[in-house]
């Protein structure tokens, strides 16, 4: 009977440490992962805000037309340079990297306003989520602009909502287009 006791007190001992080595293995796989730290973006207040930190805290400042992006791996990403109204570059195109959790990959096709900055000793671009980098596509990117509310508590979505929230979101969209119109205006006038 002892030997029974203590047989099934040697497997309890087994099966916990094997618990607890299954648990520090999956926080272990959790915590090694690529990029599964997430970025903390200080609230840069109104859209001018936005704009001066942008420009101030970038290597390059440019408009661009985004040319290819990989998105299976999302690891790079090629603009045609447009226009540059800060800093310099010595090709038509410039090529990009998402090197960190705060890096921002663009997608959208078409025009952006890039702030960026050089990868060290590289000629290659990092742009931060952070920043007011867009594209005139979906300009909305930017924590200035708020989404439409959300249905109250116990709320039925009526057609009547749906028709509201969407002629909210379009009149964002038209009054994040016309900023991205005016910030290029902007830029242009700082570069002479």
């Amino acid at each position: 009977m002892e030997a029974h006791a203590g047989a099934a007190a040697a497997v309890r001992r087994k099966r916990h440490t094997m618990d607890r080595l299954l648990k520090i293995l999956a926080i272990l796989t959790f915590i090694c992962q690529g990029k599964v730290f997430a970025c903390e973006c200080k609230d840069l207040g109104p859209l001018d805000s936005i704009r001066k930190v942008s420009y101030t805290n970038s290597d390059i400042v440019f408009l661009g037309e985004l040319k290819s992006s990989d998105t299976l791996n999302y690891s790079s990403f090629t603009f045609k340079i447009l226009e540059t109204f800060k800093g310099h570059h010595t090709s038509e195109t410039i090529e990009g990297i998402d090197p960190t959790s705060c890096s921002f990959f663009p997608t959208d096709e078409g025009r952006w306003i890039v702030y960026a900055d050089y990868v060290k000793k590289s000629t290659k671009i990092e742009i931060s989520q952070c920043l007011g980098s867009r594209s005139q596509l979906n300009p909305r990117r930017l924590f200035c602009y708020s989404p439409p509310p959300p249905p109250r508590p116990n709320q039925k979505l009526t057609e009547e909502y749906k028709r509201k929230t969407k002629e909210y979101s379009e009149k964002q969209l038209m009054k994040a287009r016309k900023d991205w119109e005016e910030e290029l205006i902007l830029l242009r006038e700082m570069k002479k």
